[in-house]
C-alpha cells in the first residue's frame, strides 16, 4: 500500500511519467506495477486501516496483497468496505471494525 501511494505521488511530482516509467526506475514488470498501483483505487479509510496492520509472528501480513486487491477492482467504495470487512472477519479474527 505504501509503495502504491509513494509511486503515485512520484507521477504527480512529475519525477515518473507513468507506470512504465516507475517500473523501469524500480526494475519491475509493467504487469507488476499495474498490480502495485490497483491498490490505490481504495477508499481512503481502507488504504489507512492496511497501513496500520502489524504483520504476526514471523513477519508474515494476515491479508494478502492479492485479496486486497481484488477488492480494490470494486468500483463502489461502499462495495469495497463490505468486502473488506469479510475479509477482516476471516483474516484476522477478532479485529473489530471502525466505525461499523
Amino acid at each position: 500500500m505504501a509503495l502504491a501511494i509513494q509511486f503515485q505521488d512520484m507521477i504527480q511530482r512529475g519525477e515518473a511519467r507513468d507506470y512504465a516509467d516507475l517500473a523501469r526506475l524500480g526494475c519491475l514488470t509493467r504487469e507488476r506495477m499495474s498490480q502495485i498501483m490497483e491498490l490505490v483505487w481504495l477508499a481512503p479509510d481502507i488504504q489507512q486501516e492496511i497501513l496500520h496492520i502489524a504483520p504476526h509472528v514471523g513477519g508474515r501480513y494476515p491479508i494478502s496483497e492479492c485479496g486486497v486487491r481484488h477488492i480494490a477492482s470494486l468500483l463502489a467504495w461502499d462495495d469495497q468496505r463490505a468486502e473488506w470487512n469479510k475479509l477482516k472477519k476471516t483474516r484476522l479474527g477478532t479485529w473489530v471494525d471502525s466505525d461499523r
